[in-house]
């Protein structure tokens, strides 16, 4: 076996381990499917694994959360903590899909670069590879392939869609959100980048926004930041803050960073996206966790707390 082999499986071995050990410990989830889908946009499949909850309802519609970066270890940390809230009812059960991304710094940033991101200035990634990046074909995959999949296969809320991204993905994760801010319920960008060549997407966030006259739903674009972004705005970070800061924004449109001066780049989705789910759903929880009212039966109490979450996310959000 040659050396490069070597290191390809030893890297493919690691990575389903780390797969094999968070499905084997997983308390409110179980692995449905682990497959690659293909994709007539992208050209090529995506690898995916699909969790449901272990008392999966056929006939119940469920939140799609979409994580990105399947291959990482931070990325099952982040889906262990998930499991971990969910089964003790502080956050709704949802249906998971994480997806593997490109494998090597260039093709996992070509996959959601845009070629009008030229001229990059990136010496590991020319100009002449930027015309085919393949961020908008990613885009369409998402919204016009899985999505439709997830709804009919595994009984997907098309109306809430929660995406988690970190690095280059919380660069791609905000550019979705900029992009469907009325089709995406939240976005949690871990550690992201808001400027990319000639992307500025604090400016184009910040057109959008205006384009939209009302929500019919609340809508959360929640931001992890570590101590590489925090003395060194390259990423336009301070500058998206300030610009939700003084922007007329929506009335239910929802925006929070969580600051982490002492966090390296790879803790951020680790620290974040636990902590930014409870904040989300923490209506959600209080309503669910709230007893019945003096004579108020079961079924009637279900009833309440239903039409309760409703009212205040403007979705329907099932209770445990």
């Amino acid at each position: 076996m040659s050396i490069t082999k070597g290191i390809i499986c030893l890297s493919f071995i690691f990575a389903f381990a780390l797969n094999a050990k968070t499905q084997n410990n997983m308390l409110a989830y179980k692995l449905s499917q682990d497959t690659v889908l293909q994709s007539t946009y992208l050209g090529y499949g995506k690898h995916v694994s699909i969790y449901i909850p272990r008392t999966f309802d056929v006939n119940k519609k469920y939140p799609l959360l979409i994580h990105f970066d399947n291959e990482y270890a931070q990325t099952n940390s982040s889906i262990d903590q998930i499991d971990k809230l969910t089964n003790v009812g502080q956050i709704p059960s949802f249906v998971i899909v994480a997806i593997t991304s490109k494998s090597g710094y260039a093709p996992r940033a070509l996959e959601v670069l845009l070629p009008r991101v030229a001229p990059f200035n990136n010496p590991r990634i020319s100009d002449e590879k930027l015309k085919n990046a393949k961020g908008e074909k990613l885009e369409q995959f998402l919204f016009k392939e899985l999505l439709p999949y997830m709804e009919q296969s595994f009984s997907a809320d098309k109306e809430h869609v929660v995406l988690v991204g970190h690095s280059f993905y919380g660069y791609y994760t905000g550019y979705l959100f900029s992009e469907h801010i009325k089709d995406l319920f939240a976005v949690i960008s871990n550690s992201p980048y808001f400027y990319l060549g000639k992307v500025n997407l604090t400016k184009e966030l910040k057109a959008n926004l205006a384009k939209v006259d009302n929500l019919s739903r609340r809508t959360y674009f929640y931001c992890g930041i570590g101590s590489i972004i925090q003395g060194d705005d390259r990423w336009g970070w301070k500058k998206m803050m300030d610009m939700l800061d003084n922007t007329e924004l929506p009335e239910k449109f929802s925006y929070k960073s969580y600051d982490y001066p002492n966090a390296g780049h790879n803790a951020v989705p680790i620290l974040t996206t636990g902590r930014a789910l409870s904040d989300i759903y923490s209506k959600w929880f209080i309503i669910n966790a709230t007893g019945n009212q003096q004579n108020e039966d079961s079924e009637l109490a279900l009833k309440r707390k239903r039409e309760e979450i409703k009212s205040y996310y403007g979705i329907s959000i099932p209770l445990p």
